[in-house]
């Protein structure tokens, strides 16, 4: 498959599932008074990654934004939903691997993701992105 095409599909899930975590706060994740961060867990999934800074993520890594714990996921059932929908479409293109940052689940993947890439694919492709839309459109409007 064109690293172009799937370099665009993984913009895609992650500026839409990073638009989501900012607007939902699904880990209600906060800064206590003496700046340590919490979650409605307690210490979030991510408090031992590496790529975690002073003021959040310093990385794109699309499993971290498809991922929720539990808790998160059963205080935010339609979110939780989508995000599923998305990371299925991630993990069909390989585009998801534990807390590992765009360039390298776009750089060695290369050599391995020889999918035929044609308009049947792109047809496809875009017949999920739509219902993936439509069921981030209904969540919004529900909640």
């Amino acid at each position: 498959m064109n690293i172009i095409f799937r370099s665009w599909i993984f913009d895609f899930l992650y500026i839409m599932a990073d638009q989501l975590i900012k607007e939902y706060n699904p880990c209600k994740i906060y800064k206590d008074a003496f700046e340590k961060i919490h979650c409605m867990n307690g210490s979030p999934c991510c408090s031992a990654c590496g790529f975690l800074g002073p003021d959040g993520c310093t990385t794109k890594c699309l499993s971290c934004k498809l991922a929720l714990c539990p808790a998160a996921r059963d205080a935010n059932e339609k979110l939780g939903e989508v995000l599923v929908k998305m990371r299925t479409i991630a993990c069909r293109y390989g585009l998801a691997g534990v807390r590992m940052p765009r360039e390298e689940i776009l750089g060695p993947l290369r050599r391995r993701w020889h999918i035929h890439h044609d308009r049947s694919t792109t047809e496809e492709l875009q017949k999920e992105m739509k219902a993936l839309i439509n069921t981030i459109g209904e969540s919004i409007v529900q909640n």
